[in-house]
């Protein structure tokens, strides 16, 4: 089973919606945030970029300028991952950034894999988030 956090924001020119980590840029880029917000977003930020690798390839394809398809989804089974996405969540929607997530057991074809998480190219019949 994975999980995969993303906001309702639908991403210009794809079939899947904005990412968390996305929105949270997004928010600290442009000033919308009071200090002692920016501080906790960033905290939790640091935390995964010392504790999740950042996937490598996101595309099944080989050649050098492919678009990336695949989208990140988390294992069940990284719950300290897990309970860090739920808190950065919870600061997004507090400035009203509609946050949702799914689970499911068929995320597309792998192109990226780790301890903790899959990137994944979505299967055409079921990916729509």
């Amino acid at each position: 089973m994975y999980i995969r956090f993303c906001t309702t924001r639908k991403v210009c020119n794809a079939s899947y919606n904005e990412g968390v980590f996305q929105a949270a840029f997004y928010l600290i880029n442009n000033d919308l945030l009071f200090d002692y917000e920016e501080k906790a977003i960033s905290n939790i930020i640091e935390w995964f970029n010392d504790n999740l690798e950042a996937p490598d390839w996101f595309s099944r394809s080989k050649k050098p300028h492919a678009h990336p398809h695949a989208v990140s989804w988390f294992k069940c089974s990284a719950t300290e991952h897990i309970k860090r996405m739920r808190e950065l969540c919870c600061l997004l929607e507090v400035k009203g950034i509609e946050v949702t997530s799914y689970k499911s057991t068929r995320v597309g074809y792998l192109v990226y894999e780790d301890d903790y998480q899959v990137a994944a190219e979505p299967f055409a019949d079921t990916f729509n988030l």
